[in-house]
């Protein structure tokens, strides 16, 4: 595959087949499970279910997340450098083998235990799982950075990895409210049943560690094109903690990183409310409660999100992929606010209407879900820059770097949202009615706060310069290590 800047050519690896990028993105399908699943049901299990206060619930949550957080850098900083191949490997694998151990735990509590065992009991849980979660997906990202330096077709592997989120979350939206929460007597909500969610645990658990393997395994058949494409340049050198810190300022030099950084972890925070909060404004503001209509507006928002990420990527190559990105922001918060707007007691869409509220979610869905799968395409971009910069490429500490910024904002948003429910919601524990004032305060907390925090997300991102021809300007420059010192500068 060839592309012409100027009078120079850049050369990389043919072009991965379709089969190839579904087989990779199959290792997505994991991570969306665990995501999606945190974000539907952890928060009602602990409190509604479990009668956690809110406000203890975000602890667990900001506690773990930290935790993970922390870690992300350094375990992208070990599977950095020459070679790394097997370090990644490795770390894949033993990431794969844990990850449905520790969702199966944080819904199976045992019995009968006090307040403070089931709060610590989550709170290992959640550390195993994150955990888990964070020495899979770290080389994960890593390693798909490295299947291609085409500026385009980079867009194409984050899609086709898109759409394992997108089957993913299918399977963990919809498909748990159906299959674990289906409706068994009238007037009973089955989502208030606690061996339910030990069921789901245990199911998803397994089919997270099925979809981690696969990937595991595909990134092995693709050793040989991975160890070819690392940079020749790329000095050895031994990790240590002196040096993981040096990566660390080394990445955050980088302008384009930044913004990136601020942007994306300020999307993640308000997407996290939106979704933690999601049961509830579906059961107290919306009033569609039941499991159907919980499974259907699912199936179709993620369902819109996967044709929406096939179209989005055959005209992404059009435009500049913040552009694109600052465009789907806009939407999504317009959206959010309309929810609010639209439903509820008192407003034109009222209560209990599930046709247009699938339409919203289909249309957000189509909308939103370039936010999905262009961040880590850009980052494929930065990692390019960093090259040019620095000489070496630190996929792993940056897809750390950032994973460290999108486990802090969404343990923040979980904390957030927890302490909305107790404070500005007054939130009534194990109760299936709450007052038109409380109900009202959770259509607030579901659109206006978010949308207000990806807006401001889409104004950052407004600062960013990294465009198709930069990219492909710096990419020609690393044809010359000799001169990428002042073609830098030149270029800034």
């Amino acid at each position: 595959m060839t592309a012409a800047v100027g009078k120079e050519t850049i050369t990389s690896a043919p072009g991965l087949s379709w089969k190839v990028k579904i087989a990779y993105g199959a290792g997505e399908m994991a991570n969306s499970i665990k995501v999606v699943t945190f974000a539907l049901y952890a928060l009602f299990f602990a409190t509604v279910v479990m009668g956690l206060p809110g406000a203890w619930v975000g602890i667990v949550a900001f506690a773990s997340t930290l935790w993970d957080a922390l870690i992300d850098p350094y375990v992208g900083y070990l599977t950095d450098g020459p070679r790394s191949f097997s370090r990644r490997y490795k770390s894949m694998l033993a990431g794969a083998a844990a990850m449905g151990l520790g969702l199966w735990a944080f819904f199976s509590p045992p019995h009968n235990l006090s307040r403070a065992l089931l709060l610590g009991w989550l709170l290992a849980a959640s550390f195993l799982l994150r955990t888990a979660a964070s020495v899979f997906t770290i080389p994960y990202y890593a390693i798909g950075v490295s299947l291609s330096r085409d500026y385009h077709e980079r867009t194409s592997i984050t899609g086709i990895r898109n759409l394992g989120t997108a089957i993913g979350t299918l399977l963990a939206a919809s498909l748990s409210a159906v299959v674990f929460f289906p409706a068994r007597e009238p007037g009973v909500d089955p989502k208030l049943d606690a061996k339910s969610y030990s069921t789901m645990g245990l199911g998803f658990g397994l089919l997270m560690t099925v979809c981690a393997l696969t990937a595991v395994l595909s990134a092995r058949c693709l050793r040989r094109r991975l160890e070819a494409d690392l940079p020749q340049t790329q000095p050895s050198r031994r990790q240590s903690l002196a040096g993981f810190f040096a990566t660390l300022r080394e990445s955050l030099r980088n302008p384009s990183f930044r913004v990136i950084l601020i942007s994306f972890s300020l999307e993640i925070v308000g997407l996290a409310i939106n979704g933690s909060l999601l049961i509830h404004y579906l059961e107290y503001y919306v009033k569609v409660n039941g499991s159907g209509a919980l499974a259907g507006t699912q199936a179709v928002y993620w369902s819109s999100g996967l044709v929406g990420t096939l179209f989005w990527m055959r005209i992404a190559h059009r435009f500049d992929k913040h552009l694109l990105y600052v465009f789907s922001a806009f939407a999504t918060a317009a959206l959010m606010i309309a929810a609010l707007l639209l439903f509820g007691d008192g407003h034109p869409l009222g209560t209990g209407r599930v046709l247009p509220l699938m339409i919203g979610y289909g249309i957000a869905g189509f909308l939103g879900c370039i936010l999905w799968f262009l961040p880590p395409s850009m980052m494929a971009d930065i990692a390019d820059e960093n090259e040019l910069m620095t000489g070496t490429r630190p996929e792993g500490a940056l897809f750390g770097v950032l994973s460290f910024s999108r486990q802090v904002a969404t343990g923040l948003a979980l904390l957030i949202a927890g302490g909305l429910l107790e404070k500005y919601v007054n939130l009534t524990p194990g109760k299936l009615q709450q007052t038109g004032e409380s109900a009202f305060r959770i259509g607030i907390a579901y659109s206006v706060v978010p949308a207000a925090l990806i807006i401001v997300a889409a104004l950052f991102m407004l600062g960013y310069r990294l465009t198709r021809s930069r990219v492909e300007s710096i990419q020609a420059q690393l044809h010359h290590p000799g001169n990428q010192t002042a073609n830098l500068q030149g270029n800034r």
